[in-house]
């Protein structure tokens, strides 16, 4: 109920009163008021709770117009009295609940109503989309009829071509398996050819190392028979400068005979390092023939020209060799 209907400052004809009217009837007048029923209206603090109570003890009195009744008229009548004066509350509770069942009802009938003609729109929607569907299912089934008619034509076409593709390509492999055979029998053939010239080079090539160690060593003993002869002249000029005083006669075929002496020294010097210096040419042109033979795996030959210049080569380091040897003549002959 609003609070407006039990507000105390309304004027007394707007007052809710109950009056005694002509032939002693009672009359029951009210303010009128408006019951909101709207969720904002509910939302707000207008409304407040009634408790109804059959005590009559706890009855509202009206302090204007029902102590004045009860001057005139006994006391029968004053449980009447109260008796009516619950029928507008009872009215107005049951006004609200009937507004507001039919407020509810009636938002129902719309909810319904609008989900009724969404229902019938989406059946239309579907009876619409199933025709369609069905034109479709069936032009998809003639197509694939015709598709399948053809497949089918296709497929033996494809059959036949590839059987003809698989034989052409087993005659390949069969040929390409024939050239792999002869293939590896080349391949062992040179495999075999290869061996034999790497082990021929091996054995050249250890020939010409002991070749080398011989050289080597004849280079030793010249460099040995080199420090006998510094040590003879060593000796001659002591025995030079021990006799100069009493030959000084011969201290020009003294001077004569050192400087020949410095002459061999220079000579025996350039001589070592004319050997040493071709002793590194063999020793390169070896290196360069060790690397030869192996980038020579493929050729597998090692030409007699080359074998030939290094035996002259040899004969070369022998004939300086033997001329270094030759100077120490004239000073054992001196």
């Amino acid at each position: 109920m609003p609070i407006e209907a039990f507000d105390e400052s309304q004027t007394d004809e707007d007052k809710a009163s109950i009056r005694l009217g002509r032939d002693n009837l009672i009359s029951l007048t009210s303010k009128c008021f408006t019951i909101w029923i709207t969720p904002a209206a509910v939302a707000e603090s207008k409304f407040v709770k009634i408790e109804l109570s059959n005590n009559e003890a706890a009855l509202i009195e009206d302090e204007s117009t029902i102590d004045s009744v009860s001057e005139y008229y006994p006391e029968e009548s004053s449980s009447r009295e109260k008796k009516l004066d619950l029928v507008p509350i009872v009215f107005s509770i049951l006004l609200v609940a009937a507004i507001i069942w039919m407020f509810v009802r009636a938002n129902e009938l719309a909810s319904v109503k609008g989900n009724l003609e969404s229902a019938n729109k989406k059946i239309s929607l579907a009876d619409k989309d199933l025709v369609d569907k069905e034109e479709k299912i069936s032009d998809l089934e003639k197509a694939l009829i015709s598709e399948r008619d053809a497949n089918k034509k296709a497929s033996l076409n494809a059959k036949e071509v590839a059987r003809i593709k698989i034989q052409k390509a087993n005659e390949a492999f069969l040929g390409k398996v024939k050239e792999v055979g002869l293939l590896v029998k080349a391949r062992d053939k040179i495999k075999d050819d290869y061996e034999k010239s790497k082990a021929l080079n091996m054995k050249e090539v250890q020939e010409l190392k002991s070749e080398i160690a011989n050289v080597g060593e004849k280079n030793k003993q010249a460099q040995a028979q080199i420090l006998l002869t510094d040590k003879n002249n060593e000796s001659l000029t002591q025995k030079v400068t021990s006799l100069d005083k009493e030959k000084s006669e011969l201290s020009k075929a003294v001077s004569a005979a050192e400087a020949a002496t410095k002459k061999a020294l220079n000579n025996y010097m350039t001589a070592i390092q004319i050997v040493e210096n071709d002793l590194k040419e063999a020793n390169e042109m070896l290196e360069q023939e060790k690397s030869n033979s192996l980038m020579m795996r493929e050729k597998l030959d090692l030409s007699d020209s080359q074998l030939k210049k290094l035996i002259l080569e040899i004969e070369r380091l022998n004939a300086k060799i033997r001329d270094l040897e030759q100077p120490d003549q004239p000073f054992a002959e001196k």
